[in-house]
């Protein structure tokens, strides 16, 4: 039976080679058929010059698709469609010239501006005048998924041959109609023969298999089946049942570039790239020990090291007994078209002006909850921007003009964003910012969205430069503010971000507008503490409070610098509301100086009225990092005349574990002077004992979360009782904080030498208050040299 099916398709393959030779002959005796038959061809038709890219003749579907009459197609190019650069499109059509490559996939830009999706089968032809041209037939395959060849890429090869071939037998109309009725059939019957085969394999597999025997010697179909394999432009390759490389046929060799030598008895494995998810694998092996076939797509490795993308359909080959003995691999290398996908993405998903992402593409963003850089998001905001008066900006130059100020606009955002921050092109002259935040700080989400909003009118008033003139452009911003946990769809979110900044609009320009008044006015609340703070330092409005470190005989031998804000209108302001917003600028670096300055003030006063102790100040990560800290703290010392050694500056775990190295050797600078550390919120962070090792502190400082339940709470007296004895064999200075009652005293005093910190032994004063209080009851310690 298999030998009378594959009689069948060698007659079949003579057929079609025969038809080929017809469409030749057709081609070369009947050239000046061929205008009729573009008048008459449903499809998109083109003639093209390979050299210049020039339409020589269109079809009326080609009007009708390009929206142009035909006198104006003439006078247009494939170049003026097509959104390849013009290298690409020459270098396209010297492949359909040569008959390298007659199957494309191109992005069209038709008269009207729409960007459309068409599928090319090209092939050369000569015309009377012996001048060579591109019979070109495009069909419109916009929105719909581009097909992948069939495993059967054999049987793909013939249909394309058949098709090309037949393309040259329209000597007339009746023949065109004859040669696609037999070329139909053809395919009809090459079709029909393969799916008959794969639905009897199974039930007619044991007489397969003892046909195939008697196949297997005869030379004949030995050479016959050889022809077959080595002729299929796919990769064909046939392994053991051990993976190892018993056979591959010569696409395989061209494909990838190697010698049969140097792949016979090797695995496969041995082209795995890298890129192939394990999972593929792991499915594709589960399949073919089951017996079944598997298809799917494999990143593999050429020889000259260069990415294929290949799309593979294995199959498990067994003997008489059901034993897999073979596994016979077909190949097909679909790079291109995946570069063509990626092409469409491209215009899909991005603006070609810009080159910034598009609406569609930030609505997904909203949709999956993800910033631009796939994290969830916990909450953000919404900003959208609109342009000033840009409809006159276009009118008193022209759209040229404008197409270059929104891309002098787009550069001038990205270089404001941050990390963090997503910005697209949504229509026109309208950009939007999706501005995402983490778990911790989706309270001080439209604060942040306030301050970029900000930053941006700001940045704006610096003059755009296009074409050596200068403009000040300005925006309206609307701002919305969302949460991951609000059922809210992405056209809730942008329609309340467009009536945000229809409100800015309305206002008259450079203005910005939030959708909730409740939470524009929170923002609101914050900027003006940070605008009071940054004059609360000129203003004389801040206080230094000083609160005592004593030891077990209730002598002061050291204290902590503390800011207080009094606002002459509002009173006494808790750092807890003004240290947080600091943080977020540059005013923690003023605010942390100030300190550093009253401190040192303190400590020279202190040592001439005879009296010496330390003075702790508690340095942000963000002021330690300045790249003048070290100078900054030598030139406080100097101003002052400060004893250095009775300054002690306290850091954060989390200070030291960004730029490691950076931080010692500000800290060896600063040690060098005499100035201590201490390790604050000790047993709150990552509390490494190799990063303890490295660094030059002098004390370690127990966290308040710890002291305020040791005495009641197993666990945490476990962990102080730890800390403890680190502190111990390091020999440095424990220092508790937040002694709040006698018993978390007491069980300090039971366990060894601290120093002891917090409202039991007296809550943080005005300096003056202070020392008269500490003065008068006789427990400042004896001078000393800190």
């Amino acid at each position: 039976m298999q030998s009378q099916s594959f009689r069948c398709f060698l007659r079949l393959s003579l057929l079609i080679t025969l038809l080929s030779a017809v469409a030749s002959h057709a081609k070369a005796e009947h050239p000046a058929h061929l205008p009729g038959l573009l008048e008459q061809h449903r499809s998109i038709v083109l003639l093209i010059d390979p050299q210049s890219g020039r339409i020589l003749d269109a079809n009326p579907a080609a009007e009708s698709f390009y929206k142009l009459d035909r006198a104006t197609l003439l006078s247009r190019s494939v170049q003026d469609f097509n959104l390849l650069g013009q290298h690409e499109v020459e270098l396209e059509l010297a492949r359909a010239l040569s008959d390298e490559r007659e199957y494309f996939i191109f992005p069209h830009r038709i008269a009207t501006g729409e960007i459309r999706t068409v599928e090319v089968h090209s092939s050369p032809v000569t015309l009377d005048n012996g001048q060579p041209a591109l019979l070109s037939i495009l069909h419109d395959i916009t929105g719909k998924p581009i097909a992948e060849e069939s495993m059967l890429g054999y049987q793909a090869r013939l249909e394309a041959l058949v098709d090309e071939r037949s393309e040259q037998l329209l000597e007339s109309q009746a023949q065109r109609r004859t040669l696609f009725l037999i070329t139909l059939v053809a395919q009809s019957l090459l079709i029909l023969m393969l799916l008959y085969v794969l639905y009897r394999y199974h039930r007619l597999s044991k007489e397969l298999n003892r046909e195939r025997r008697s196949l297997l010697s005869s030379q004949a179909y030995n050479r016959q089946l050889s022809k077959a394999v080595e002729q299929s432009p796919d990769s064909i390759l046939i392994s053991d049942a051990k993976g190892n490389i018993q056979f591959v046929n010569d696409a395989f060799l061209k494909n990838t570039g190697y010698s049969r030598k140097e792949v016979i008895g090797k695995n496969p494995k041995f082209r795995q790239s890298g890129s192939t998810p394990r999972t593929t694998y792991e499915d594709m092996w589960r399949n073919l020990l089951q017996g079944n076939v598997w298809r799917g797509e494999l990143f593999n490795r050429r020889k000259d090291h260069t990415e294929s993308i290949e799309y593979a359909t294995i199959a498990p080959v067994r003997d008489d007994q059901g034993d897999i003995t073979h596994y016979l691999s077909i190949q097909q290398d679909v790079s291109a078209q995946r570069e063509a996908e990626a092409q469409v993405h491209q215009l899909s998903y991005f603006d070609p002006l810009t080159n910034l992402p598009n609406r569609k593409l930030l609505i997904e963003w909203l949709e999956q909850g993800i910033g631009v850089d796939n994290r969830p998001l916990a909450g953000g905001a919404l900003l959208l921007l609109n342009i000033d008066r840009f409809k006159k900006f276009n009118e008193a130059h022209n759209l040229l003009m404008g197409d270059a100020l929104l891309k002098a606009f787009a550069e001038r955002l990205s270089s404001i964003i941050k990390e963090g921050v997503s910005l697209a092109r949504t229509s026109g002259d309208e950009f939007a910012l999706l501005l995402g935040t983490n778990p911790d700080r989706v309270g001080q989400i439209s604060h942040h969205a306030l301050a970029l909003a900000e930053c941006i009118q700001s940045r704006l008033e610096t003059p755009i430069s296009i074409e050596g003139e200068f403009f000040v452009i300005s925006v309206s911003i609307g701002i919305t503010t969302f949460s991951s946990g609000v059922d809210e769809r992405p056209a809730d979110i942008l329609r309340q971000a467009d009536v945000a900044l229809h409100r800015a609009k309305t206002a008259g320009g450079k203005q910005l507008a939030f959708f909730e008044n409740v939470m524009g006015e929170e923002a609101r609340r914050s900027f003006n503490i940070e605008r009071a703070l940054r004059l609360a330092i000129p203003n004389q409005e801040l206080v230094l409070h000083i609160q005592p470190q004593v030891n077990a005989q209730r002598q002061v031998v050291g204290a902590e610098a503390l800011i207080r804000w009094q606002h002459p209108e509002k009173g006494l302001i808790s750092p807890a509301e003004f240290i947080p917003i600091a943080e977020e600028s540059d005013l923690i670096n003023d605010l942390g100086n100030w300190v550093l300055h009253e401190a040192c003030t303190l400590i020279k006063y202190l040592n001439d009225s005879g009296h010496s102790m330390r003075i702790a100040v508690n340095i942000s990560a963000r002021h330690f990092h300045q790249a003048d800290f070290v100078d900054t703290v030598k030139m406080l010392l100097l101003q002052s005349q400060a004893n250095p050694k009775c300054l002690t500056l306290e850091i954060t775990e989390s200070l030291v574990i960004d730029h490691i190295d950076q931080v010692i050797a500000k800290m060896n600078q600063l040690a060098e002077l005499g100035i201590h550390f201490s390790l604050d919120d000790f047993g709150t962070g990552y509390s490494s004992l190799a990063y303890l090792k490295r660094l030059p502190i002098n004390e370690l400082k127990i966290d308040r979360t710890f002291v305020q339940d040791a005495p009641i709470n197993p666990r945490d007296a476990a962990l102080v009782e730890t800390i403890m004895a680190v502190a111990r064999h390091m020999k440095l200075t424990l220092v508790a904080e937040g002694i709040e009652n006698q018993a978390q005293s007491d069980f300090f005093k039971d366990r060894g030498e601290v120093v002891y910190q917090g409202y039991f032994y007296g809550k943080p004063k005005p300096i003056q208050q202070w020392l008269q209080r500490w003065t008068q009851e006789g427990v400042l310690s004896e001078p000393r040299d800190c």
